[in-house]
């Protein structure tokens, strides 16, 4: 079995033999060395953390140097903005324009308790969470509007925690600190999602 090796010691690709290296042709930067099954398998199973020791003829392991930490930073900051937007997704049912639904159902139940909460006169909204819930008319709609003061609290708290997480990873002095600042915003994200 052969490997070819990049000038950086990593493994670009595995033949079966030389004339198979040929055929498919090879980087003329790359050397082309021969390796046991094993180290078939250790190169192929890490990739990024192996590397082919080209004075000892082994395999050894590498630990690849972290990005500048401006940039690590910015990957940081974006897995926090994705971590609160998996949160507040949890809120509302899935799909396409169920939170417009929401609001719209929330402003027809603001407005029906402004007007009374009139028999003669319950908008669709609230009539549809009625016959689905079984709630009468006003239960519906004071049910749509306090589910909607517990979105707009999670929000809030999910706004908070994201702002809060992002501030502590630009403060943050080294590659250890932006991984803690995102590990704690993005634990602290996850537990405002609802549990059921």
């Amino acid at each position: 079995m052969y490997a070819t090796i990049d000038t950086n010691g990593r493994a670009t690709g595995f033949y079966r033999d030389t004339k198979h290296a040929e055929k498919v042709g090879i980087s003329p930067t790359d050397t082309l060395v021969e390796i046991t099954k094993a180290q078939w398998r250790e190169l192929l199973e890490n990739p990024g953390t192996r590397r082919w020791d080209t004075d000892t003829g082994e395999v050894v392991a590498y630990t690849p140097p972290l990005p500048p930490l401006a940039d690590y930073q910015i990957a940081a900051r974006t897995a926090i903005d994705s971590a609160a937007g998996a949160a507040r997704a949890a809120y509302p049912s899935p799909g396409s324009y169920i939170d417009i639904e929401y609001q719209h159902a929330e402003r027809q139940a603001e407005e029906f308790k402004a007007a009374g909460y009139p028999a003669d006169a319950v908008p669709a909204c609230v009539q549809d969470w009625s016959d689905a819930s079984g709630m009468t008319p006003t239960a519906a709609a004071d049910d749509i509007m306090a589910t909607a003061v517990e979105w707009y609290a999670a929000i809030e708290s999910i706004r908070r925690e994201r702002l809060m997480g992002k501030a502590a990873v630009n403060a943050a002095l080294d590659h250890v600190g932006v991984d803690a600042a995102r590990a704690d915003a993005t634990a602290a994200l996850d537990a405002i999602r609802p549990t059921a």
